[in-house]
């Protein structure tokens, strides 16, 4: 599968009707998505059937569908940005970059997501297009409490041992298209 790019079928000129004759009317569909905030916000979504194709747009213009403002490449997904996909550990995205990056806490302000790459070979600096990279970890039987560290405001180092114990990994690339595009 191609990695993704903020360009082309996925840029900031695609549209609804666009997507459909790239994929196939079968393969795409508009309605509501959830997102990282738990709203349900209707999307145009390609692939819905299978996870590791599947990716969803949001439109400036809801009525029209077209202006994306976020393509979402969720959990499951095969597709990359820079390497990096859904379902990657904290230390396989630190191979990929060369060292440690920087990550944000598990709050609600930084939400695991990437705070930069500290000079690794990891390069999601897209022009036309803001990336969100983010980690969560599925250890419901160890919840973080307000006296840990990775509870408070980030950004951290990846190596620090408490991603690897929370078992973090990518659960979502979200690429946001600036209003003015």
């Amino acid at each position: 599968m191609a990695p993704f790019a903020c360009k082309g079928v996925f840029g900031p000129e695609t549209t609804h009707e666009r997507l459909v004759a790239e994929f196939g009317a079968e393969n795409v569909v508009f309605g509501q998505i959830s997102d990282d905030e738990a709203t349900f916000p209707e999307a145009t979504t390609v692939f819905p059937q299978d996870p590791a194709k599947r990716i969803s747009v949001t439109w400036r213009d809801g009525e029209k569908r077209e202006g994306p403002r976020m393509v979402l490449i969720g959990e499951g997904s095969g597709r990359s940005l820079g390497g990096v996909k859904p379902g990657m550990s904290v230390d396989e995205v630190e191979a990929l970059n060369g060292r440690p990056f920087l990550l944000g806490g598990f709050n609600d302000i930084d939400r695991g997501r990437v705070a930069g790459w500290n000079g690794g070979q990891i390069d999601t600096d897209v022009p036309g297009c803001d990336i969100s990279i983010s980690f969560g970890y599925r250890a419901f039987g160890m919840p973080l409490t307000l006296n840990d560290p990775l509870e408070a405001e980030g950004p951290y180092l990846s190596s620090e041992p408490a991603y690897q114990a929370l078992g973090a990994t990518v659960t979502q690339i979200i690429a946001y298209f600036p209003t003015d595009n």
